[in-house]
């Protein structure tokens, strides 16, 4: 192992046992220390910018950035938007539950589609799998407990229910129906 790197050693649900992270790349635990870039009003909606490292294999990888989001309207769940066009034309985005992320902070989490896991004190891995393939990638442990802080100052864990609008819910089920 090149001791400039950082290892993952920890076997997660998709079946990756190990994982090199180049030092020097924005996952980098020192880089990634601090908070991404914030909307400056924060009512409603909560917008984060993670580093990822995309794993393409045991010695090759990607930096990007990607857009994490919370809207208290949708309490129980968290977006993420990736800098790829889908098929659709538009961002490439996941959503799936804040429970699941926070979770992946402290073991592995997730059935299906969505797996987290902690990687070392300083990562967490994110495997986001479909029908056209799957994608392994690392972030910062850190940047991802303070978006999930800023999610809960919103709205707090326990509480989510109590933020859902029922009459708009059922407004919007019955205009599609």
């Amino acid at each position: 192992m090149n001791p400039g790197k950082n290892r993952c050693n920890a076997a997660p649900l998709g079946g990756v046992e190990s994982v090199s992270v180049p030092r020097g790349t924005g996952v980098d635990a020192p880089a990634a220390a601090g908070l991404g870039e914030r909307k400056p009003e924060m009512t409603a909606t909560i917008t984060e910018r993670l580093t990822a490292y995309l794993i393409i294999g045991q010695e090759a990888g990607l930096d990007f950035t990607i857009t994490a989001g919370y809207d208290v309207r949708d309490p129980y769940a968290v977006r993420l938007d990736f800098p790829v066009l889908g098929p659709d034309g538009q961002l490439l985005n996941w959503v799936f539950g804040r429970a699941l992320l926070d979770e992946g902070l402290s073991g592995p989490a997730g059935e299906g589609d969505v797996h987290v896991w902690p990687c070392g004190p300083d990562l967490v891995m994110l495997e986001l799998c479909a029908e056209s393939g799957s994608a392994l990638m690392a972030l910062p442990a850190r940047q991802v407990r303070a978006f999930l802080f800023l999610s809960y100052a919103e709205v707090p864990p326990g509480y989510e229910g109590d933020y859902i609008e029922i009459d708009r819910l059922l407004h919007d089920l019955t205009d599609r129906a």
